[in-house]
This record gives C-alpha cells, structure tokens and sequence, in this order.
C-alpha cells in the first residue's frame, strides 16, 4: 500500500460504505474465497448488491433466506442407511448445486432471529466450506447479510467464532450512488428526480411504521407506478413508501411536469440546462431518466429519433457526467450506441468523455 492511500484507510475503517465502494471492495474479497458479512438498515440494497455481483463474478445466485429456512433446510437430514448400517446426512439440493459447479451463495437475514442450529449449519459452510462431507466447488463463493442492532429488526447476536469467520463491512445510504444506479435500472424519472432534490432523508427515513421510504420501498414504487392507472397512484405509493413520504412525492411530482421527452426525441425541441430552474440536478436527472425511458420503451427508434437525441446531446449544455449516466442506461438498446457512431457529432461528445470510464463499446 502507497503511503498516500492510509487517508482513503482511515476514510473508510469503522464507516459505512457507498454502493460502489462495498461493490468493488466485496468483490475483491470474494475472488479470494474469502467469505462476507455485509450489514445494513433494510432495504438499502444488500440483497441488489448481492445479485449484482453475482453477475459481475458470472456466477449463478443462490439465495438462502435464512430466517425463513427451517433448520433442516439449512443444515440437511440424517436418513438411515439400512445397507451400511449408518445415518447419512442428506444435504439440501442449493448446496450440492453449489458443490456440483461454481455458484455465489447469499447467506441473507444471518441475524434475523435465527437459532443456533442456523448459526452450526452457516458455521460449518464459512468455516470448512462443506456440509457434513460435501464440499463446497473450490470456486463457490460465500456471501451473508443482516441488519444493523438499531433497526429492530428482530437481529440476533452472532457466535464470535462465526463472525470471526467473516471480513465485515455496513452499507449505507448514499443517495448520489443510488441515483447512478436507479438510472440505469429503470427508475421511474420522477423519483429520480425527486431523490436528487431531497437527498438522504427522502431515500431513506425508517420512522418505525410499516411503510417507509427506502431504496428497496422506493424500486417497488416505480414498479407500480409503471402499470397502475392513475387513480391508485397515491394508494399504491402510499403503501410502499407511507403516508408523509407519499405527500412529498406528489407535490413534486406537480410541479416537474416541464420535461417531456417525446417532445425532445420526437420533434426535435431544445432545452437549455444552464438556466433555473432546469439547471437544478433534481431536473436534469429526471430529464435524462425520462429520455433513457422512452427510447427503453422503443426498441427501433426512427433515424429522424436519434438524429434528434445527437442534437440533444450537442447542445443542452448539460455536464458530462450527466451524459455518462444516460449513456449506460441506454447501452442495452438494441443497435442504438452503433447509430449514434454514425454522427460526428457523437463521435466528438464521445472522446471528450474519454476522460470518464466510457461503458463497453459506447466510444
């Protein structure tokens, strides 16, 4: 380690984490095979984490709820071997699919009330990586998640020698991280921009009630919002994310109906970034997630379409990092980035953001 990275130690020991920063730093550790325990409040993402390292890694998810697992399910059974004269312990089918070929095991709700004879089976799993004389595959990977003490989320104590048996690293919520990845999986604009206005304690506020707002609360909102009509718009919201959350939402949502994205794409319209109020950042993400929506949502958009999105993307005046975003939101469009490399123009906001980690075939 270079002398000048201590800071970057001393930044991170004994605090929280970034979505990006727990991605990279937990993906490192597990190509060592070296098992996990991330720690959160819920619904901040440990469980999205999980699944999207589990795509980085190429390995197939096995998620095991812990809480909702009987021990036997956990632990397996032991049968009578009428031949032998033995007991033999029958695994569950997760871990000999896991023993059988490469997999990333999420171990989630460890501290979730569970008993001892959980924390035995998830013990022997850590520790030996086997389960009675099934071995784990050499290149499985181990992974546990649980609540913080404070949430009250029913969490038990672990084992020392079972948390020993783990590196240890606490999620927390960071609404610029969660905003990259919102944009890039779908959020409904509104949200996003409402998110980047109010910050943290619109992204997460667990005031004890039932429904409160979190990154988890706030996905199932804009799943909702995608298909419900609008007169169950409020009830929906409301049961995800609650009552006064739900207010706010809406008196934003009211006053953000300025952007239109068809108008943009389809007719070609201008829009100036650098003026109030759209040079507010809350604006400009739910303009760019409203854009990435609509050509989500058409997957052959006319030349006419993306001559016009060049254009967009030419004279908005709108900050680069702003057009990253949008540009990895919309990699996945069918032969989209290819009819964009045919104009110059493109070609030129390109390499003026090779500064910037291009995604993958968009420069």
């Amino acid at each position: 380690m270079k002398h000048n990275d201590l800071s970057v130690v001393e930044k991170l020991c004994g605090s929280k984490l970034n979505y990006r920063d727990a991605l990279s730093c937990i993906e490192t550790a597990l190509t060592q095979k070296i098992s996990v325990l991330l720690r959160g409040h819920p619904g901040v993402g440990k469980s999205a984490l999980a699944k999207d390292l589990a795509q980085r890694m190429d390995l197939p998810l096995i998620d095991v709820r812990l809480a909702q697992k009987d021990p036997s399910e956990i632990a397996g059974v032991y049968f009578p071997d009428q031949k032998n004269g033995q007991l033999k312990l029958l695994v569950p089918e997760w871990i000999q699919q896991a023993a059988r070929k490469p997999a990333f095991i999420f171990l989630d709700e460890i501290n979730a009330g569970i008993t001892k004879l959980h924390q035995s089976a998830a013990y022997q799993l850590i520790l030996d990586r086997k389960l009675g004389e099934t071995e784990l595959h050499p290149d499985t990977v181990v992974m546990a998640a649980g609540n913080l003490p404070e949430d009250q989320s029913f969490v038990t104590p672990l084992a020392q020698a079972l948390c020993n048996r783990f590196i240890h690293f606490t999620l927390g919520v960071d609404p610029e991280e969660w905003l990259k990845w919102a944009i890039t999986h779908g959020i409904d604009p509104t949200i996003v921009g409402y998110i980047a206005l109010k910050g943290q304690k619109a992204l997460y506020c667990n005031d004890g009630k039932a429904a409160f707002p979190s990154p988890r609360s706030w996905s199932r909102a804009s799943q909702l919002l995608s298909v419900c009509p609008p007169e169950q718009q409020a009830t929906l919201l409301q049961a995800c994310i609650g009552a006064t959350a739900t207010t706010q939402f809406l008196e934003y949502e009211s006053l953000n109906q300025a952007f239109c994205p068809k108008a943009i794409l389809e007719k070609g319209e201008e829009i100036n970034f650098t003026v109030a109020p759209k040079n507010e950042p809350s604006f400009i993400y739910a303009a760019v997630s409203s854009l990435a929506d609509y050509l989500r949502t058409n997957d052959s958009p006319k030349e006419y379409v993306v001559r016009n999105l060049v254009n967009f993307m030419k004279t908005s005046c709108i900050d680069p990092e702003y057009i990253l975003i949008f540009l990895k939101s919309v990699a996945k469009v069918p032969n989209l980035i290819p009819r964009l490399k045919k104009y110059q123009a493109y070609r030129d906001i390109a390499g003026n953001l090779s500064r910037i980690a291009l995604p993958q075939g968009v420069a």
